[in-house]
């Protein structure tokens, strides 16, 4: 059997005096060795009594004779259950304190009581729960854990059979041990505070080790998967966002127990501060945060300053941590309702009371720490801060919580608006990212025209505001001309009294509803509230329609049975019958199988979904297989009713979110036949319904969702489907590959994914002509060749018939997420996202692709995106070679080159045609022409569709250089030397 081996220290040496020599902590604390031996099961525990020669145990028992008890060849169930509750209820004992006997029952209890008696102990299970609730129970645990692991792994080996069930069950105690709600305070209580400051210090950095820093999680997911993982609500100790959220709530639970004004409880702030720097470690800061705030912030008024008491003791650089995973909590949690509706100028007056509680939570942590309040500032103003892909009720919070430090504030308005006048800012940052820092802007406006008039109308005149406005209008990118122009009618609006003097552009952009918005932020009126706003906001209602009962001509009697009036004659039917072929008796249901019997069918199957909310239901009933079903086949069909043209219910929009989480994170436990067909249909129905919502969402849920990498890759495929009907294609192209037969194909056959056939079609449809090209000018002059003319009528029917493709406003909202949430990743994690992974990776360039080639030349601000598109491009660009190698193909490469060319071919399809993209990235035309000079030359083990897709780009970018290079050498700041 695996075997804990004690090591201990010697005794205290004596001195002369008769007292103990002062010895290091070190010397007292346990290590807990492991060594494996064959594991074995013995027989099961009797209820019998066996009599013994030690004497019964009580609670005056002393902790060598409750060890001699337990080590005994064969203890009863009653010596145990008594054992278990003499150590549970005598304090005397202190077996939750490191010491040679607690040790030593530890072991006792997890090699030989936990296999024999686990099974049969119920109640008594948090009795022995309780015994082991300390650090030394927890690290025999751990150790125990580590010595199963292996044999348990090795089914073929003799005894697995018995390591797996013991592994089973210390995974099963340790769930009962952890799951206390009070367990980080009562370890702290019964098993830290009672010893010196040096040994406390150790024990306890031991403790948050185990705890926090991931030893314990590691080992428990690692005996999870060799088991096999069971859902989140049987055993959740191996998960590791469920941990992380367990151990936030645990800190909370512990801090309500301390007084922060209280001097005699310093030393636990800091041990719960120590403990909160460790959980850091996981690598679920966000779980943390959240379970911390959710537990520790009530109505009550000190609430908040318990969590300040406790965030105020972290060090700098996890302070950053916190900040940044509080921000993102509060967000998430309280601020993701978009509440603009057209023409409605206090839009924000929605969810002023959420906002009003957020900065009221924030302004006891920023404004009282100097730490908090840089990390603030600097978040708002660097390149990759500021909350993109976050609601704007984020941003207003803060800016509510610095308009009360008016110095802090100045400096912020400043640096913004010289931010703002960088020229490198405005051509090099992402779209998304210039819009947020505009808002922060405009809202630092709109607080200087109440607090500081004198400021705004000063840096309303400064040199940094009028190269701004100037700078944004030269600008090639549209959007940041639109940017430019709102900066300079909302300063000038606030600033100039006289209506002749008040700078307006009346641009088409600046009469639409989306420049209303932009320019009303600066009339948003934020106060910092009370956080019983946050915790007991009220929620948006939803009118439910009432369904409309048809009239029918039969009539209903008050017992519920139809009457039915019968006006034919007897011999008239007969005549009738006589007229007609009777057909054969249907076949019996399946339900009324003769060979069943009748009081055991379910007759009361649920109907298809006819309203949202009940589609929401079925989703959410993951033990019903019918629900699921009904849900899965009917959800795109409803979906695209309830939200189609005519259909003025608000149903669709006020369940988006919750609609678009159930169907992300559904799982195929039942192995509904087209499962994932019928899953990303109802995505690709809930993108339709709202592109301008659900696009930023499909993006920040790929970059930041609890998702694995084929619900990743699936977000991707209903983005670029939605946005191929968006675009008025129909359907998606048929797979290049030939398919199997459907009884081989089910088994061999690989599924194609339609992204991935999207971009075969879309290289074959760029190459063919450029091959068709290279064709006819080998084969002879084209005066030789006989071309086949077509009438007038015949060509306009080939002509397809323009139509309004709701693809142009959707576009940007489709795309600018993808590529800001790529930079955002790159940054946090240090360029070794997981998104990087090579099959995704080609799989976001693919989708980027798909994107681009369905909104088509005439999409709005195209070279914007575009512009964005070669950026992210750019910035796998070297990157690429690497990333195909270690996945063993060239298909990185392939993506990126796929990518270039289809940014080539859309904008020279455009009005401008070459010289257009000439002007538009003539800058960057000469990297890519050596990026692919490099692979059509053979550099490498390139292969062959890498070398046509390398080729093709070669031949776009010299027709561009054939005809404008002097605009293309202009455009990249080159001498032409002519």
């Amino acid at each position: 059997m695996d075997g804990l081996i004690i090591a201990t220290r010697p005794p205290p040496r004596t001195t002369t005096n008769g007292t103990a020599a002062a010895a290091p902590a070190q010397e007292e604390f346990l290590t807990i060795a492991t060594t494996t031996t064959t594991a074995t099961t013995t027989a099961g525990p009797t209820r019998s009594d066996n009599p013994s020669a030690a004497p019964p145990v009580t609670q005056q028992s002393s902790l060598s004779e409750i060890l001699d008890q337990l080590r005994s060849p064969s203890p009863t169930y009653d010596t145990v259950v008594r054992c278990f509750r003499c150590l549970d209820l005598s304090l005397d004992h202190d077996i939750l304190r490191p010491s040679p006997h607690s040790s030593q029952i530890t072991k006792v209890l997890l090699e030989r009581t936990l296999p024999d008696f686990w099974a049969v102990l119920k109640r008594e299970r948090g009795a022995l729960a309780r015994c082991l609730g300390s650090p030394t129970g927890l690290g025999g645990i751990t150790a125990r854990l580590k010595a199963l692991i292996p044999p348990a792994r090795n089914e073929e080996a003799a005894g697995a059979s018995g390591a797996r069930q013991n592994l089973g069950d210390l995974l099963d105690l340790l769930q009962v041990v952890l799951g206390r709600a009070d367990f980080v305070h009562s370890v702290w209580e019964l098993s830290i505070v009672k010893e010196t400051e040096m040994k406390r210090d150790i024990l306890w950095k031991e403790f948050a080790t185990l705890v926090g820093g991931g030893r314990l999680l590691s080992v428990a997911a690692e005996a999870e998967t060799t088991l096999g993982r069971l859902t989140p609500q049987e055993r959740w100790v191996g998960t590791g966002k469920l941990y992380a959220l367990w151990l936030g709530r645990g800190i909370a639970e512990a801090c309500l127990g301390f007084d922060p004004d209280e001097a005699d409880d310093a030393a636990a702030w800091k041990a719960m501060s120590v403990l909160l720097t460790a959980s850091f470690r996981l690598g679920y800061s966000d779980s943390v945060v959240d379970g911390l705030v959710h537990k520790l912030i009530t109505p009550q008024d000190d609430s908040a300053v318990r969590l300040r008491k406790l965030v105020v003791l972290l060090p700098v650089h996890d302070k950053r941590t916190f900040i940044l995973s509080l921000l993102r909590v509060i967000s998430t949690r309280h601020l993701q309702s978009d509440a603009f509706e057209d023409g409605d100028e206090t839009w924000w007056k929605h969810d002023e009371a959420k906002v009003a509680g957020a900065a009221a939570l924030l302004e006891k942590i920023v404004l009282h720490d100097d730490d908090y309040r840089s990390l603030v500032l600097e978040w708002l103003t660097s390149s990759s801060g500021g909350g993109i892909g976050e609601p704007i009720a984020l941003r207003r919070a803060i800016m509510a919580v610095l308009a009360h430090e008016g110095l802090a504030f100045r400096g912020l308005f400043e640096k913004l608006l010289q931010q703002f006048a960088d020229k490198l800012w405005i051509k090099h940052t992402p779209i998304m990212r210039q819009e947020v820092s505009v808002q922060i802007l405009l809202l630092c406006a709109g607080i200087a025209r109440q607090n500081s008039p004198s400021l705004l109308a000063r840096l309303a005149r400064s040199l940094n505001y009028l190269s701004g406005v100037s700078n944004h209008i030269a600008s090639s990118s549209h959007r940041s001309r639109f940017l430019g122009m709102i900066v300079g009618e909302a300063f000038s609006a606030l600033v100039d009294k006289d209506a002749k003097m008040k700078m307006s552009f009346e641009t088409e952009d600046m009469l639409g509803s989306d420049a209303k918005w932009w320019k009303s932020i600066p009339y948003i009126e934020d106060k910092i509230g009370d956080i019983k706003d946050l915790i007991s906001a009220p929620k948006s209602v939803v009118k439910k329609r009432k369904p409309v009962v048809a009239a029918t001509s039969t009539t209903v009697s008050s017992s519920g049975i139809q009457v039915v009036d019968e006006q034919e004659d007897e011999e008239e039917e007969e005549e009738e019958d006589d007229e007609f072929t009777p057909y054969a008796l249907p076949d019996s249901d399946t339900e009324d199988a003769p060979d069943e019997d009748a009081t055991t069918i379910d007759r009361n199957k649920p109907s298809p979904p006819v309203y949202i909310r009940q589609l929401l239901s079925y989703l959410l009933s993951p033990d019903n297989y019918d629900k699921q079903l009904l849900a899965l086949q009917h959800a795109s069909a409803l979906i695209r009713r309830k939200s189609g043209p005519g259909n003025t219910s608000k149903e669709v929009i006020s369940h988006l979110s919750q609609l678009a989480a159930a169907f992300a994170g559904l799982d195929d436990r039942y192995d509904i036949p087209t499962f994932d067909e019928l899953r990303r249909d109802a995505l690709v129905a809930l993108i339709l319904a709202a592109p301008e919502k659900m696009g930023p969402w499909t993006a920040r849920s790929f970059y930041t969702g609890d998702y694995g990498l084929a619900q990743r890759a699936m977000l991707l495929s209903t983005l670029g489907l939605a946005a191929r009907e968006l675009a008025g294609f129909t359907s998606a192209p048929p797979p290049t590959t030939p398919h199997l037969p459907a009884h081989i194909s089910s088994v061999w056959g690989s599924t194609s994914d339609p992204i991935t056939s999207l971009s075969s079609t879309l290289a074959n449809t760029y190459l063919t002509p450029l091959a068709a090209r290279a064709a006819d000018s080998l084969s002879g002059p084209r005066i030789l060749k006989v071309r086949t003319f077509s009438s007038r009528l015949a060509v306009q029917s080939r002509t397809p018939v323009p139509t309004t493709r709701p693809i142009l406003q959707a576009f940007p909202y489709l795309l600018l997420p993808l590529t800001g949430g790529w930079s955002i990743a790159a940054r946090d994690y240090a360029g070794a996202q997981p998104h990087a992974d090579p099959a995704l990776l080609v799989h976001l360039l693919n989708t980027l692709s798909v994107l681009v080639h369905a909104a088509g030349p005439a999409a709005p601000a195209l070279a914007d995106m575009c512009r964005e598109v070669l950026q992210l491009l750019a910035g796998i660009r070297g990157s690429a070679a690497a990333a195909a190698a270690a996945a063993g193909e060239g298909r990185v490469r392939e993506a990126v080159l796929l990518g270039v060319l289809t940014v080539l071919e859309v904008n020279l399809a455009g009005g401008r045609g070459a010289r257009g993209v000439a002007e538009e990235f003539g800058g960057v035309l000469g990297e890519w022409r050596g990026f692919a000079e490099r692979w059509v030359d053979g550099d490498g083990d390139a292969e062959e569709r890498t070398r046509a897709l390398a080729a093709g780009v070669l031949v776009r970018i010299g027709e561009v250089e054939e005809g404008w290079r002097r605009v293309l050498f202009a455009g990249s700041g080159v001498d032409e030397g002519f």
